[in-house]
């Protein structure tokens, strides 16, 4: 069983009277915050429909705006500029050690979302502290920047067993990473994060981020399964 960890938020659309020029400057500063992580997170090439053929991506903004402007959502000759823009990087061409990037960003078309995706690299061990701990300052630094209303490190193992990360605007799962809106907070009821909180210990709540445990969720755990599964039932 293969557990792929990603770091997903998404943000509610964007005011129609929001710049290009500001919405491209948020992408860039998402983008350029990964060059100070190990180089497995980087953007380091913009992918292709065939990944071989995929190239070196020169890091300045111009050249970011320019690549931005040109992926706005299109059908045939349609232009959709509310549904925004997407562009996609990778790390490596090594599968094991390379993680994937995909970002839309621009949407005002409030019955869409904007969002950042970024696909942690298989061989990269969550269970391992260190490693936890960087990604926890990574999440914490891409909220900082991009203020979504939803985010979590997710486990395709739990979206599977879940079907969605939100349902009627509320968390469908509980993730060992979460980031909570104010809004996303009220769904829950801010009770039973204080009841939880005070029953346990190791679940830290600050500045929207809901952590679980030091490391990573262990989907072949029992204890892990066991204690996601309570906090699920405790919380939605």
């Amino acid at each position: 069983m293969i557990q792929r960890h990603s770091i997903i938020l998404w943000k509610n659309a964007y005011e129609k009277s929001k710049s290009f020029e500001d919405i491209a400057k948020e992408a860039f500063e998402l983008l350029k915050l990964l060059q100070k992580y190990p180089v497995n997170f980087q953007p380091i090439y913009l992918s292709e429909k065939i990944k071989k053929e995929s190239v070196l991506f020169d890091w300045n903004f111009d050249n970011f705006k320019l690549l931005l402007e040109k992926s706005v959502n299109r059908e045939g000759q349609t232009v959709f500029y509310d549904l925004g823009y997407t562009l996609s990087f990778f790390s490596s061409f090594d599968d094991e050690e390379s993680c994937s990037i995909k970002i839309t960003t621009g949407i005002t078309n409030a019955n869409f979302v904007n969002s950042f995706i970024l696909d942690l690299p298989i061989g990269f061990d969550l269970y391992n502290k260190v490693n936890a701990d960087l990604i926890r300052n990574l999440f914490r630094s891409l909220i900082n920047i991009y203020t979504p209303f939803f985010g979590c490190v997710s486990n395709k193992v739990l979206t599977r067993k879940y079907g969605a990360h939100l349902k009627n605007d509320k968390p469908a799962i509980v993730h060992w990473l979460n980031y909570w809106s104010e809004s996303i907070v009220k769904k829950i009821d801010n009770k039973k994060i204080k009841s939880v909180l005070q029953e346990n210990e190791q679940i830290t709540f600050s500045n929207g981020i809901f952590s679980i445990k030091e490391t990573a969720l262990d989907m072949k755990n029992e204890k892990d399964l066991e204690y996601q599964e309570y906090l699920q039932k405790e919380l939605l």
